[in-house]
């Protein structure tokens, strides 16, 4: 009993870290595309699948969806959760080929 009590233990102490664990852009994979509806399905490696718009922010993560495009996402990548008057980094999340969605930091003119 006193083995049984010192697994459970364990598995409680490390649960956390992996539960509530934020998911990094890398692990957001593009599923599918409706440029039309101008909606998106997207996979996160912990949180399963989100349906997703223009707007909406992918759960756990500074993604906030710009545009949906016939072969990528356009996101706005705001670290630290900043005030919407705060301009973030501008992400592409290109759909998924073999489970991989391809991210681009595209250069902004200065």
């Amino acid at each position: 009993m006193r083995k049984l009590n010192y697994w459970v233990f364990l598995l409680l102490l490390h649960m956390p870290a992996a539960v509530w664990a934020q998911p990094e852009i890398e692990e957001v994979v593009v599923i599918a595309l409706s440029p039309l509806d101008e909606s998106a399905v997207v996979r996160l490696s912990n949180q399963g699948l989100q349906v997703i718009k223009p707007g909406d922010t992918v759960r756990g993560t500074d993604l906030s969806l710009i545009q949906v495009l016939t072969n990528k996402l356009v996101f706005e990548e705001k670290p630290g959760h900043a005030d919407s008057n705060t301009s973030g980094r501008v992400v592409w999340l290109h759909k998924a080929v073999n489970g991989i969605s391809a991210i681009e930091y595209p250069a902004v003119p200065q």
